[in-house]
């Protein structure tokens, strides 16, 4: 059967064949509200050809995915790469890859990542430029250089750096500044039955707390979408990649 159209009720999630170092991975459409449920499809990303992507499946913060901009894309990254046996995170080259709301993949661009790091994440404002979140640092269109090594980046004002159990986050456009994403959402885990959920918002320049929701599945993806005046939170449990869950 052919892959189907997503809908606007639908939430994808991305999900490891193995706990291995070298796996495939698919994207599994869910319903949003229906507990319980089989997916309502299943896309099978290519690991083998020309277009093969191979990720880790045992790594403990790899497969995090996000929307472009404009919200026509499904984003995630992997390894552009035929080699099936290997540790995933030692190869090259690494590539974003992206699905469209008619369930069509395709590789946008690719970079030269440091052997044992694992990808991330990548971001777009326009679906040409993408910024690719690495364990080696951050990477655009074709980068063989980190972008810290050669240039800098700014956190946001506000916020704390440095806590090594943060795991996602979700910024969401409250329509009260424009278009600007003025809410942020931020995924703590400490292990697969202990997290928190951190709020903040975009007040005169800075990122203010709103408060915190204690989890009892710790926590490794984080979407929101938002509902009036609040937001609909979708969190994925336990330790992700590191026992194949989505």
């Amino acid at each position: 059967m052919g892959q189907s159209s997503f809908n606007s009720s639908s939430i994808a999630v991305l999900v490891a064949a193995a706990s291995a170092s070298n796996t495939t991975v698919s994207v599994v459409e869910l319903d949003k509200v229906t507990a319980g449920q089989s997916p309502i499809q299943t896309i099978s990303i290519p690991g083998t050809g020309a277009n093969a992507i191979r990720v880790s499946g045992s790594a403990s913060s790899t497969l995090y995915a996000g929307n472009s901009n404009d919200q026509t894309l499904f984003c995630f990254t992997g390894v552009n790469n035929t080699n099936t046996s290997s540790n995933a995170n030692t190869l090259n080259p690494r590539a974003v890859v992206t699905l469209n709301s008619s369930g069509t993949i395709s590789i946008n661009t690719t970079y030269t990542g440091s052997s044992g790091n694992q990808t991330r994440g990548a971001a777009t404002v326009n679906n040409t430029n993408w910024y690719v979140g690495d364990q080696g640092g951050f990477y655009t269109n074709g980068g063989i250089i980190s972008a810290p090594s050669g240039g800098t980046y700014t956190a946001l004002p506000g916020l704390a750096n440095g806590n090594s159990s943060r795991q996602d986050f979700y910024l969401v456009s409250s329509g009260s500044n424009g278009a600007s994403f003025d809410v942020l959402y931020v995924l703590d885990a400490t292990s697969p039955t202990a997290g928190t959920i951190f709020k903040y918002s975009l007040l005169s320049g800075s990122w203010v707390s709103n408060g915190t929701y204690t989890t009892s599945f710790g926590g490794f993806g984080l979407a929101a979408e938002k509902s009036g005046s609040g937001a609909f939170l979708y969190v994925t449990t336990g330790n992700g990649a590191t026992t194949a869950k989505t």
